[in-house]
């Protein structure tokens, strides 16, 4: 029996691309990294569709993950400003962030450059809660985020602008090229806005950014057995902020990658080899308050990776995946480091058996750091169909996170003889499917120890060490209901995220969090109403009060090729923090206009 994972079902990361009209198909599971399987694993997952984003309409990648349970965001101000995404209750360097499979955390601090990410460039995001370090390695303590990159119908051209609240625009322009049983998608997008004052205690200004990225997504089948895939993408980033040291920065972002998947039988077992090799870089230079170019502080990490794996599909009742990653980091800096180069290895195996109303997965790997202790991660689980539409399921697994360039080597006080991170997670889960209703309810527990925290030795010299740990507990409720006109989706999310130390909160977690959404379509128009509340939080010693937000997004098609777009943000124009002292966008209005042929 084919088991069904709640809300948005199987979590489908297309490691080339998917085209309806086209040959080219190798699809891989985010949760599990298996190639063409036809087992749905036990992992709580949820994805995020293109048709979904574009009716959100959302400014920023954070603003969208904010709708679900489990997930909260800290952000220094609005708009493009630094983002902090805490997946339950993890650290926000403790969720790996990857965009079509390739790991974009970086080396440096660790967390993921969410600001100069564009909305308008994703097909898809796919989001596992839970540890996953054993099938991804470091920084899957909270889970993984998988970015897949926006995709068109080969022959198609799309044109859009949007204008809006402080002086915001943004213009999309892509197409998408057929060649032979494949296509290759080209696409560009300029962002720019003035923003706000975002600081409430220094320079008051406007902070605004501009942004230009581009992408370049293409697979090709080569045969039946044989299909290719390839990726670039880039981002430019200008940005003001407020700080009494630096105000301006320039950012820029760059992925590629080329890979393959050969499909392969032997004695009537379906094999599928995959082989992709790419490279991430991440550069801020940051200046500004009296500080030229050439004087700011440039942080840039550079990561080459190198991913082997085979999926083995034994029957229908059971499948292995085996692979290997390979890093290689490095980081240039406007400061000295101790040592700027180091080599990661990962091997993983992760088996998943489907026998009657039973399902089991066990995965199992081994990563070795360079000069930093080697770690080993598992996870295992069970789930039991209690009827067709029930499932019951336990799983228990641990994950890591290697110490990052800033942590080891940072001139002014890195600790070289820093551990790893790691966590301990068990959690129970309920999910109820039907064609009308998706519903899950999932309880867990992580304890994280080793954390890694700036604090005095015996000859009061500060440095980080590994001496903080965290008790965290917390419940995820999702339900979804057809009916009554529309699309009913509630969201609720417990966390109680403590400093074990001296049982306090951690800093900038709401305890609370609550969304509904309803949408509905009627001939031409296509309709979104989205609330969200977000309990009281704590950050720098002060309780950062409760709030909530309503937004509407309209999508109506005025023919077969123009479309416009309406959305109204924040409509009672809360006042609220995220981050103490960084304001928040209050009521804004943003018009779109879209031609598609």
């Amino acid at each position: 029996m084919k088991k069904q994972l709640l809300i948005m079902a199987i979590s489908a990361a297309v490691s080339p691309l998917s085209y309806a009209d086209e040959q080219v198909e190798t699809i891989t599971v985010t949760a599990t990294r298996a190639v063409n399987q036809s087992l749905s694993t036990l992992a709580t997952q949820v994805t995020l569709e293109r048709a979904d984003i574009e009716l959100a309409q959302a400014e920023t990648v954070p603003e969208l993950l904010s709708r679900f349970a489990g997930i909260d965001v800290a952000q220094n101000g609005a708009g493009r400003q630094v983002s902090s995404v805490f997946m339950r209750g993890a650290s926000s360097d403790q969720t790996l962030v990857l965009v079509n499979g390739l790991r974009v955390n970086t080396a440096s601090s660790g967390a993921a450059t969410w600001y100069t990410m564009s909305v308008d460039l994703i097909e898809r995001i796919e989001i596992v809660k839970g540890p996953r370090a054993a099938v991804w390695g470091s920084d899957a303590i909270g889970g993984v985020i998988n970015i897949i990159t926006r995709t068109q119908s080969p022959g198609s051209v799309t044109v859009n602008a949007k204008y809006g609240t402080n002086n915001t625009q943004a213009y999309y322009l892509g197409g998408s090229v057929g060649h032979g049983d494949g296509a290759t998608t080209i696409a560009v997008t300029k962002e720019r806005s003035d923003g706000l004052d975002v600081l409430k205690t220094s320079e008051p200004d406007e902070d605004g950014y501009d942004n230009v990225s581009f992408t370049v997504n293409g697979a090709q089948s080569i045969s039946e057995r044989i299909a290719l895939n390839w990726l670039f993408k880039s981002a430019q980033q200008d940005t003001d902020f407020d700080s009494t040291y630096l105000n301006k920065s320039e950012d820029e972002t760059q992925e590629w990658q080329i890979g393959g998947a050969y499909n392969w039988h032997v004695g009537g077992v379906s094999n599928t080899s995959s082989l992709s090799v790419g490279a991430t870089k991440d550069k801020n230079l940051s200046f500004g308050n009296g500080r030229d170019k050439k004087d700011g502080d440039l942080f840039e990490t550079r990561r080459d990776q190198l991913t082997l794996s085979n999926t083995t599909q034994f029957n229908e009742a059971f499948s292995l995946v085996v692979g290997t990653d390979q890093y290689e980091e490095e980081l240039v800096s406007s400061t000295d480091f101790a040592q700027t180069e180091r080599r990661i290895e990962g091997y993983f195996g992760h088996g998943l058996v489907d026998i009657g109303r039973f399902t089991a997965e066990l995965a199992l790997r081994y990563d070795d750091v360079e000069n930093v202790d080697s770690e080993s991660t598992y996870n295992a689980g069970v789930g039991f169909n209690i009827t067709d539409a029930l499932l019951v399921s336990v799983a228990k697994g641990t994950g890591f996170k290697a110490p990052t360039f800033n942590d080891l080597y940072f001139p002014f006080g890195g600790n070289a003889e820093l551990l790893s991170e790691t966590s301990e997670t068990e959690e129970v889960s309920i999910t109820y499917q039907t064609n009308t209703v998706d519903a899950s309810l999932s309880y867990y527990t992580t304890d994280i120890e080793n954390l890694i925290e700036w604090a005095p030795d015996a000859d009061n010299i500060w440095q980080p060490r590994n001496i903080a740990q965290a008790e965290i507990s917390g419940v995820d409720i999702i339900a979804s209901y057809s009916g009554f006109g529309g699309r009913h989706t509630v969201n609720y999310g417990y966390l109680d995220a403590i400093d074990a130390r001296n049982d306090t909160r951690l800093a900038r977690r709401a305890k609370n969090q609550f969304s509904y959404q309803f949408m509905a379509s009627f001939d031409t128009t296509d309709f979104l109403f989205n609330y969200e509340y977000k309990g009281d939080r704590v950050d720098q010693g002060t309780t950062l009060e409760s709030y909530q937000i309503v937004d509407v997004s309209v999508n109506h098609r005025f023919s077969d090729v123009v479309s416009g777009k309406l959305k109204l943000h924040n409509l009672f124009d809360e006042e609220y923090e995220t981050v103490f002292n960084y304001q928040t966008l209050g009521r804004a209005v943003y018009l779109s206009i879209n031609y598609q042929m």
